[in-house]
């Protein structure tokens, strides 16, 4: 009985200075999440038929050039094209890839969102050229900014602009133009976290002339903690 006592006295001594020295180590991790379901700008189709037709370095080649020949042959990454040359996939191994991601670019008022556009096309001759086989062909960015987004699935907002980043291009989305739709807000982390921001949660619908948007999006954060490695060793240590 004697034994047993002292081995638990000894866990309880080893718990009670494990608590007392474990350090944490806090960071906020975001729970923005952007889930584009249909996206269409009929200027980025007229960029993708443009750079199908330009003429282009050849890969291996020095001082040749050789042209696409419209061959529209694409795979798409949540860009839906409306052109009819360009609306059917290809899974060939030497189709271009077109990119379309949102990402948030400044927050509150107005929430900014930053829309990337990439083309990337393949070297076809890789194992023979020192080219990579993806090579950026075209990047584009351009913005959104909602005003007037005061509640928690932007019902309120009152417009939204459509700008290049210097503004020398812009648009007037009006309100018969877009409609904000909420969605549930989806609680996701790894780790010890707790202290949830939910800021927004919708989905945000465009339609006219300039662009097709279907995407449900969702911004917050939460805060957590992780313990520091080897912090009850240090503090051993440090001991006189």
């Amino acid at each position: 009985m004697k034994r047993l006592f002292c081995i638990a006295f000894i866990a309880l001594c080893a718990t009670i200075f494990w608590s007392c020295t474990t350090e944490y180590e806090y960071y906020t991790t975001t729970l923005n999440r952007f889930t584009i379901k249909e996206v269409n700008l009929p200027a980025l189709d007229s960029i993708i038929l443009y750079q199908d037709s330009q003429q282009v370095p050849h890969p291996w080649e020095s001082g040749v050039v050789y042209s696409e020949q419209l061959s529209h042959e694409h795979r798409f990454k949540d860009y839906t094209p409306k052109d009819k040359l360009l609306a059917s996939r290809s899974d060939s191994a030497a189709a271009s890839m077109v990119i379309f991601s949102l990402g948030i670019d400044k927050f509150p008022n107005p929430i900014t969102l930053k829309a990337h556009f990439e083309m990337k096309v393949t070297n076809s001759n890789y194992w023979e050229s020192d080219r990579p086989y993806w090579s950026t062909a075209r990047v584009d960015d351009f913005y959104l900014d909602i005003f007037g987004c005061e509640d928690f699935s932007c019902k309120t907002a009152e417009k939204i602009i459509l700008r290049s980043g210097d503004y020398s291009q812009v648009l007037v989305i009006e309100p018969e133009d877009f409609t904000f739709t909420p969605i549930k807000f989806v609680q996701f982390y790894n780790g010890d976290c707790s202290e949830y921001t939910k800021n927004h949660a919708f989905n945000l619908k465009i339609k006219n002339k300039h662009i097709t948007l279907d995407t449900d999006i969702q911004l917050g954060h939460i805060n957590c903690r992780e313990v520091i490695p080897n912090a009850m060793f240090a503090a051993i240590e440090e001991e006189p």
